[in-house]
This record gives structure tokens, C-alpha cells and sequence, in this order.
């Protein structure tokens, strides 16, 4: 009689499990910006589920400066309306976090005075 495997059974073989394999998930947001140098620019995709981490990347690239190239949702382009609401729900962070650090105020009072998003 052959080796047996653990299983008990006589000539049985290595055990063959099958591999399960993830479908791939689509981000809801891809964020396209382009940093430029002196001689190239690069292309960078910043991607997440969350849409207000989306909004605080944009207003992380409206602050430095970088070009925004595209916002996908879902894969998709966002259509232009949904793309300008979205940059200037980012701008009004930004301006906000700016009015409140230059006049030492808390984003209560920014926004009761000024009324950009708290």
C-alpha cells in the first residue's frame, strides 16, 4: 500500500484548493491633477469612496496650485455642473480655513459672518 495523504485516502495526492478571486471595485471618485515641472508634468490619481475626503484632496490641490485634469465618479466624468459644485464646495473650505486663520476666529463665526462652508 502507497503513502497515504492526511486525509486517510491511499494515493490520493496533493490537496487542490481553488483560488477565489476578487472582482475588482471601482473607486467612486478618481481625482486627475497634474503637477508641473520645468521640462514634463506628472499626472497623479488620487482615488476614494469617501466624497468629502474627494472634497478636501481638491481643496488640497486648490491650495497648492496643481491643475485639476478630471473627477470621475464611478469611472465616469462628472458632468460639469457636478464638477464646478464640487470645486467650489472645496474653495469655500479653503477660503474659509483662511479667513479663520487671518482674522483668528473660529468657523462659527467665519461662517455666520462670511458664509462660506464651515
Amino acid at each position: 500500500m502507497g503513502p497515504q495523504s492526511p486525509s486517510g485516502s491511499a494515493g490520493a495526492g496533493p490537496k487542490v484548493t481553488a483560488k477565489i478571486e476578487m472582482p475588482f471595485m471601482m473607486p467612486k471618485y478618481t481625482v486627475e491633477d497634474t503637477t508641473q515641472f520645468k521640462k514634463h508634468a506628472q499626472t497623479n490619481h488620487y482615488s476614494s469612496d469617501d466624497p468629502v475626503a474627494c472634497e478636501e484632496f481638491v481643496e488640497e490641490l486648490l491650495e497648492r496650485g496643481f491643475r485639476i485634469q478630471a473627477i470621475k465618479h464611478e469611472g465616469l466624468d462628472l458632468p460639469k455642473h457636478d464638477f464646478d459644485k464640487l470645486i467650489k464646495t472645496a474653495a469655500g473650505m479653503l477660503a474659509s480655513k483662511r479667513i479663520c486663520a487671518a482674522l483668528g476666529i473660529k468657523p462659527d463665526e467665519e461662517h455666520y459672518r462670511f458664509g462660506f462652508a464651515t
